[in-house]
């Protein structure tokens, strides 16, 4: 496990093709939960120094200043009933972070009869998998408890799980003259967020799903792109694009503590007449196929080498395609195995999490743990409010 001192301060490759961008949650308790902001920065100072620091030219460097990492406020007239999460702004930053921003921060809202915890990290310091569990080790480190709380922060393990050549096809990204503005084609249309529970077994009940090796994620894509394109009225012969990023560290070899991006996507297309004339299940075994050839040793490492040699040439900059997608398009993000629903800080864990959109993009999908267990998520789907009504009709 690498010290605090002795770590690769660049970024590696899968840093710097991630979007420079705060990924943010709210955490809510409904128990006021004491300061925090000491036992914060020591815990940070001890396993996650570089939070501390700025990035500059695709690397970690020493802040010449001391970011404000946390701040706290408190509001004893409002109850967290009267609170509406979803409308209100409660970060101390905007999503897009500036060169005075902060790596992390923690804003620590205190209610009459809670407290809210919104949370924010730069993409390119960490993932998803990085970020909660960076949150939830504070929160046993917190409690007293005894567990391995080390985090590997060398970067360059990235380096040497890249192949020497390209292996294969990378749909899944994208190259451009980083000297033009990426062609990012994305609308403003106005949207809304439809918030569902659904348990695994009553979804495959009413899905008649009968394949016995699709997971729970490959029937939610294969249902949600199959009954959203509807919704959206796709015309027969145009192609739907579908993505979503997945976890590297495992196929690579990597331990679960390695802090920076394991981050690589899967990219799938449909036609709309296959997505109107397959069954749930069936599309549920062609995600389940497509996701499996993107997770493969060699098929990440190839990636590695498209990425490398794609970032080396003189103003070229890689994007993941997600960055082209359009408004018959859907992006996937899961965060189920997250232990967020574990992150107790003294009385229990939070009534409710939430990761609020960004740029309030069409054709988003959040698919989070839910607090009763774990064959039960949370879907927060984002669409045009025109679309929004009619699919309201098919959840029912």
């Amino acid at each position: 496990m690498s010290s605090a001192t002795n770590v690769d301060e660049k970024l590696s490759l899968c840093d710097f093709i991630v979007p420079v961008s705060y990924t943010r949650l709210l955490l809510i308790y409904d128990y006021v939960i004491h300061d925090l902001e000491k036992p914060l920065l020591k815990f940070l100072y001890n396993y996650c120094p570089s939070a501390f620091k700025r990035i500059s030219d695709n690397k970690l460097i020493d802040s010449t200043d001391h970011p404000t990492i946390y701040t706290h406020a408190i509001d004893r007239n409002t109850s967290l009933s009267s609170l509406d999460i979803e409308h209100t702004d409660i970060f101390p930053y905007g999503r897009i972070p500036d060169k005075e921003s902060p790596l992390f921060f923690l804003h620590q809202l205190t209610l009459k009869d809670g407290t809210i915890l919104a949370i924010g990290i730069h993409h390119r310091l960490t993932d998803g998998h990085g970020f909660i569990n960076l949150i939830y080790r504070f929160s046993v480190w917190m409690s007293g408890e005894q567990i391995p709380l080390l985090f590997e922060h060398n970067r360059s393990l990235i380096k040497k799980k890249t192949a020497p050549t390209i292996l294969y096809q990378h749909r899944e990204y994208y190259s451009e003259d980083s000297l033009l503005l990426p062609s990012i084609y994305c609308p403003h249309v106005e949207t809304d967020v439809i918030v569902r529970h659904y348990k695994k077994q009553d979804l495959f009940n009413m899905l008649n799903i009968t394949s016995k090796h699709v997971s729970f994620n490959d029937v939610l894509v294969a249902w949600l792109t199959k009954i959203i394109s509807s919704v959206r009225h796709v015309p027969s012969k145009t192609i739907v694009k579908v993505g979503m990023p997945t976890n590297g560290r495992n196929i690579l070899g990597l331990d679960e503590n390695y802090f920076g991006n394991c981050v690589f996507y899967i990219y799938i297309p449909f036609l709309m007449t296959d997505l109107e004339s397959s069954s749930v299940d069936e599309l549920s075994e062609r995600v389940h196929e497509e996701r499996k050839k993107c997770m493969t040793k060699a098929y990440i490492e190839s990636a590695l080498a498209y990425i490398k040699c794609n970032t080396t040439k003189s103003h070229s900059s890689i994007y993941p395609i997600f960055n082209r997608f359009g408004e018959y398009d859907i992006a996937f993000s899961n965060w189920s195995r997250f232990p967020m629903y574990q992150i107790d800080f003294g009385h229990g864990p939070p009534k409710r999490v939430f990761l609020p959109p960004g740029k309030r993009r069409n054709g988003m999908i959040n698919i989070l743990p839910s607090i009763d267990g774990d064959n039960e998520v949370e879907l927060y789907i984002r669409l045009n409010q025109i679309h929004v009504k009619e699919l309201l009709k098919i959840l029912k």
